[in-house]
């Protein structure tokens, strides 16, 4: 009776490795293909399909792990700006320092977001706050490096 059940135990230990295994395996092509998809969303921008961009980016967001999203929303706001909607680009370099502020990319989107409202929006002041707002978010930062000098 003992073997028996050992022999279950052993084989559903077993059965859960494999599972767990598999599941990682899963995670891992996910991510790979998420990668890859923003990756030739930045291609797309660079070649200046930025409506296509726009739309693709929407339709992949509710699916999107946090760290795919931010990379979205900053390829988003490339699309935006070179469609010359510049205040909905504003916004969407915006949600990186506010929604996924330890992300990377957050501060170059933040700087993006204080150069568009300076320049195309005509706003310096507003402008001038968001690069204030950069320094005390990321003072460290390369962004706030380049801010800092020309102050």
């Amino acid at each position: 009776m003992q073997s028996g059940i050992s022999r279950l135990i052993g084989y559903l230990r077993a059965s859960v490795l494999v599972m767990v295994a598999m599941l990682m395996a899963l995670a891992s092509q996910s991510v790979c293909r998420a990668d890859a998809n923003v990756a030739s969303l930045q291609k797309a921008v660079q070649a200046g399909q930025y409506a296509q961009v726009i739309k693709s980016v929407q339709a992949a967001l509710p699916s999107s792990t946090d760290a795919i999203a931010a990379q979205l929303y900053y390829v988003e706001a490339q699309a935006f700006t070179g469609e010359k909607m510049y205040a909905r680009a504003a916004l969407a370099y915006l949600r990186l320092p506010f929604t996924y502020p330890d992300d990377s990319m957050a501060p170059a989107a933040l700087l993006a977001a204080a150069n568009l409202e300076a320049n195309e929006l005509k706003d310096p002041t507003g402008g001038q706050r968001l690069k204030n707002l950069l320094l005390g978010m990321y003072p460290k930062s390369a962004q706030a490096a380049t801010v800092a000098k020309k102050h």
